[in-house]
């Protein structure tokens, strides 16, 4: 047929053309387009269920949805250098609360975690559970904080990042937050050694 090649001058062409190579590069460019539609599906679900912070109609939630959507919201800002060890249950007992308000709450914990860990570090979400109320921890190893600024970081407008790199609100409207839902927060730090931020829930 006019036009058509013979199997060695395909063979030649392909050759020529080094169509082994992109044929491979071809499937890596798929198969990155794939990972990166699935990563802005789990986005994108994730501030979905955020989008309703405003809603205060209490329900019974679990917290381990809860922490696994605010991980896939911040999931960027943990780089290859960070480890995210999360060891909450899907068994966890559920908690009266507003889930997009709490989901808030440990997206901005998440990130303080981050970027306390500039040059990596690791990061760990594990739980207490007792008789009347369940705890949560949110530890890292990163560079922790001294005493005066421990006894800041929930004021407004309050930040030790450079001029421009933070608001100061993050973790001062996560308090608010969690005062109106009867959530307490207790923060350990050492310098050099790393934060733990502790979340204590009522069952009962």
């Amino acid at each position: 047929l006019q036009g058509s090649l013979s199997k060695q001058e395909f063979n030649e062409t392909a050759k020529k053309t080094d169509m082994d190579f992109l044929l491979a590069d071809a499937e890596l460019i798929v198969k990155s387009n794939q990972d990166g539609i699935q990563r802005i599906k789990e986005i994108v679900e994730g501030l979905k269920s955020c989008s309703h912070a405003g809603d205060d109609n209490l329900k019974q939630i679990s917290i381990y949805d809860c922490v696994d959507n605010a991980l896939r919201i911040v999931a960027n800002e943990f780089k290859y250098q960070h480890q995210v060890i999360n060891e909450l249950q899907t068994t966890l007992p559920k908690v009266l609360n507003n889930y997009g308000k709490l989901q808030q709450v440990f997206v901005n914990l998440l990130i303080n975690s981050a970027h306390a860990m500039p040059e990596g570090g690791t990061m760990r979400i594990h739980s207490e559970l007792h008789k009347h109320y369940l705890l949560i921890h949110v530890e890292d190893n990163g560079i922790g904080m001294d005493e005066k600024t421990k006894s800041q970081i929930f004021n407004p407008f309050f930040t030790t990042k450079p001029v421009g790199k933070g608001t100061g609100l993050g973790l001062s409207v996560s308090y608010a937050i969690l005062e109106t839902q009867n959530i307490s927060i207790e923060v350990k730090s050492e310098l050099g050694k790393g934060t733990r931020f502790t979340l204590g829930f009522r069952l009962d």
